[in-house]
Order: C-alpha cells, then structure tokens, then sequence
C-alpha cells in the first residue's frame, strides 16, 4: 500500500511539472510573438543559416500539395495569440507576415495578388452568355501577355523562365510542353527565326514572359474553347480546318507572341502552330495600313501623347507619396532607373512569384508591405487623373483608333455575309488594353492585370435579321457601361449599327472635331 501511495505522489508531481513548464512554453510562445515578429523574414534575408522561428516552423508543418491555389490565405496557430495571418504561396513556400491591424497594407497586398491574376485561380466569365435563341457569330479577343519579369534590373531577383516547379499543376500544360518541344512547332513559324515559341531558359531575362505567365493564357483560352468552339460552334472541330476563319497579329516581342501561342493551344483543338500563322505587328496599338488603309504616323497622336507626358511628370515631381515610394524602391534596383511603371514591376516580381524580397530596414517585411501598398496607391492614382487628363484620352483615343476601325469593318463585312474570319485575337500590352477601353469609355483608370482578356462579341437575333454587339472584360459584361450603348440595349445587347456610326463619325467628330481620322491627325501645334 505504502509503495502504490508513493508512486501517485510521484506521478502526481510530474504532471504539476508537466503543467507548469507548458505554461511557461505557451508564455514564451506568445511573449516571442509579440516582440519579435519580423525575425523569420531576417532569417529568410540572410540565407536562413541556423535560425527558424517557432511561429514559422508550425506554418511549414502544414503540408504544401500542388493543388494549393496560389496566395491562399490561411489562419496559423498564432492566431490564437496574436491575430495574424500568412499569406502562403504555391510556388516557392515563401511566407509573407501580415498583421490584420494594418487593414490598408493587406488591402494593397491585396489589390497586388489580383494584379498578378494567379494561374491556380480557376478561370470563369460571361463570355457567349446571350439571350434564348441569339447566336454568337464572330469574336475579337485583345488580350494583354500574361506575367513577365520585370523591365529594369532588380538586385538579387532571380526568376525561372521554364516550367519545373509548376508542371504537375495541369494536364493541359503538360501536353503543352510536350507539343512546344517538339520540332514541328518551328516550322513555318514567321517568328521562329527572332523568338523562342514559349519560355524555355533557367534564368528569365528582362521583360519575359514566365511559366505563369503562359499558364494564364492556356487557361483563358481553354476556358475560351469550350464557351465558343464546343458551345457556339464556332469554329470546325479540328479549329484550323478553315485558316480564314482565325486571324492572329502579336506585337514583336517575345512576351506577346508566346502568349498568344499559349493562348491559340488552350484555345484551337489540336492546335498545330506550323498551320496558324501569326502576323507580326509592329505598333502596339496595332494599326495596320493593310487592313483600314489608314496612315499609322498620326502626328497629332504624338503632339497629344508628349503633352499627356509633362503633364504627368509634373503631377509626379510634386507628389509626396510617389517620391517617397522612389525612394524606397531605388534601393532595389541595380541602375538607378526611375520609370514608374519600371519600379512597380519590383512588388509585382516579389508578390507575384512569391519571392521574400531584400529586407532594408529590421523591420523588414512590416516595411515592404507599407511601401507595396503605396506602390499600389501611386499607380492607382495617376492612372485615374488620366481619366481627366484631355491630352492623354485624345492620344489614346487616335491611337487606338485604326484597330477599333478594323474590327467595326470586319464585323459589318460579317453582317453582310461576307467571307471575314469569325475569330481574331491580337495579343498585345497594358497600353493596348487601357487605349481600347478609353475609346469604348468604359476606362476607370486601374491598370490591366496580367493575361487580361477584352471580348467583343457579334451577335446575330433571333431572326436572322439583327446583329448585335457585347462587350466582356476579364469576364465580365460591361456592355451597358460602353459609351455608345447606354440606354440603347435590347435584352442587354447593344445593337451593331450603333458601334457601326460611333466608328466611322461619331468618334473623332465628337472628340476632335473633325469629319475624319486623316484630318484629326494632320493638326499641329496643338
């Protein structure tokens, strides 16, 4: 008897040990926590030596699958203590900490995770959602290239321009690589001689496009596929049975010809690159003389765009906000480059690819997430002065001009059953997609997020006998927002002739003051 009370006692005084020592680790754990937050990002900054803390040892327990949508923001065991949360990335494991009290920081986090428009995110839209018994009948697609590395040089910022860590996210990306490795995609190809027909080096240079980047146009264009092709029949079945039906035109460079190339193979089934050419266009804003017989040297266009310019330089040089996020942002650039959207590219690089970038100051993820927040800001800002800006708009307005003249003419050719391609895609930039929403004002002055989509639809009614137009941006139908179409829609679809005279007079009478897009440009000295 004697011998078993002595045991309980024991055992009684190991559990009181066991009590109190939990105690003071769950004190430690919290005391830590709050003093102490940004050590893991130190940790990260200087190679992650010998130190990990507990906080972030207890989020890399939590398993990381490949089916994780990318900046999925979920809570971890400190929020019990300290309210916080991690932002976890699919790429790289990295770990971004975030206080919810700083509610305009995460906002800008925020605004930044839509900018980078993740390729986990699955893809949805309103596109060929028309009225019982209407019928798509042609489609225009400009669409902006998807993510690319930054346009100046970052100082340690490394990204891989192939697809390692991302090609057992998909199927579809998978049969995508085997097919661009292959010899036939060379063939025939206007571009093969200057451009690589997808990313494929360790290393990313300057302005390339990336592995995401090419994922997000594979999934809008499958996504594509099956609202046009296996709903709305739009093309034959094989997709290139008939060339004339597709027309193609890419910007010279490599980030827009590989994205249409990405976009064409989720689009088209058995996509065969060698039997689709795509047409070289030299502008951004994809004036083609061929095809509108317009003169693409607009001088006014110019003259308006070196006015918008020194506006905006002078808004720059007098604005607090920007010079202090300058001044940030230059401590991370190799050449001391100070173009604005140059050093926008610096958050995208890191919050995009999940990248823990360079710590400045001992509280260094606490500050990069105050300064990407005004980054956004900034950005935010000047594009909606430019919404007021009459010299920016009216250089927006002539130089996207010839392109919307284009698709106007080819949609009414199609209304008078004439042989036109029914589906056409320009694959080209930020500016491209900004000038084409100024023009159909539906501009709200944020810029276009990487892979953004811009679908015109031709509609044809019920009888035959009408034809109709839909607007659709990243999904979504804005069709009675566009200029020409407020109060004028039947069953929520804008009546063609309407795009039809807002082209061909309406346009530069009512913004230039002119009968024609010749005499607008032929103006000096404005």
């Amino acid at each position: 008897m004697l011998n078993k009370e002595r045991l309980l006692g024991f055992l009684f005084v190991i559990n009181i040990i066991l009590i109190i020592l939990y105690i003071m680790y769950l004190s430690h754990d919290q005391h830590a926590n709050k003093s102490d937050q940004t050590l893991p990002y130190k940790a990260h900054s200087l190679g992650r030596s010998h130190y990990q803390s507990k906080t972030e040892q207890s989020v890399k327990n939590v398993a990381v699958s490949n089916t994780i949508t990318n900046f999925e923001v979920i809570p971890s065991r400190s929020d019990l203590t300290n309210n916080s949360y991690f932002i976890k990335t699919g790429l790289n494991k990295a770990y971004f900490w975030l206080e919810r009290k700083h509610d305009s920081q995460y906002e800008g986090i925020q605004r930044l995770k839509e900018y980078c428009n993740s390729p986990y995110d699955k893809v949805s839209g309103e596109e060929g959602v028309v009225p019982t018994d209407y019928k798509v009948v042609s489609v225009h697609v400009l669409i902006r290239h998807g993510d690319r590395t930054p346009m100046i040089p970052v100082n340690n910022l490394n990204i891989s321009c192939n697809f390692d860590d991302i090609v057992n996210r998909s199927i579809l990306l998978q049969r995508y690589l085997e097919y661009m490795k292959s010899y036939a995609v060379w063939k025939n190809n206007p571009f093969s001689a200057i451009l690589s027909p997808f990313p494929n080096s360790a290393v990313c240079s300057l302005s390339q496009l990336t592995g995401q980047g090419a994922m997000q146009h594979l999934n809008n264009g499958d996504f594509l596929r099956n609202v046009y092709i296996k709903r709305w029949k739009l093309l034959e079945d094989d997709g290139l049975r008939q060339k004339s039906e597709v027309h193609v035109r890419s910007t010279v460079y490599s980030r827009t010809y590989q994205s249409a190339v990405a976009f064409l193979f989720g689009f088209i089934p058995n996509f065969k690159l060698e039997a689709l050419p795509i047409k070289p266009q030299a502008g951004i804003y994809f004036c083609s003389t061929y095809h509108t017989g317009f003169n693409c040297a607009c001088a006014a266009a110019s003259q308006y765009h070196s006015m918008a310019e020194k506006a905006r330089s002078t808004i720059s040089k007098n604005d607090k906000l920007w010079l202090s996020v300058k001044r940030d942002l230059l401590k991370m650039v190799k050449n001391g480059q100070q173009w604005l959207n140059g050093l926008f590219d610096i958050s995208t690089a890191h919050i995009c690819h999940g990248i823990v970038p360079p710590c400045f100051t001992p509280g260094c993820m606490k500050e990069y997430i105050n300064m990407t927040s005004r980054v956004i800001k900034v950005k935010d800002r000047l594009g909606h002065e430019n919404i007021y800006n009459e010299a920016y708009q009216k250089f927006q307005r002539l130089a996207i001009h010839p392109l919307i003249f284009e698709i106007a003419l080819r949609m009414f050719n199609q209304t008078r059953s004439l042989n036109v391609p029914k589906f056409v895609l320009y694959s080209g930039h930020d500016l491209t997609v900004t000038a084409l929403s100024v023009a159909l004002g539906v501009n709200n002055g944020e810029w276009p997020k990487y892979a953004t989509r811009f679908v015109l639809e031709l509609i044809q009614s019920k009888n035959g006998s009408k034809f109709y137009i839909r607007a659709i941006f990243n999904g979504k139908d804005i069709t009675s927002k566009v200029l020409f179409c407020q109060g004028k829609l039947e069953e929520g679809l804008c009546p063609a002739n309407e795009f039809f005279m807002f082209v061909l007079k309406e346009h530069i009478r009512k913004y230039f003051d002119d009968s024609s897009y010749f005499k607008a440009c032929l103006k000096a000295n404005i």
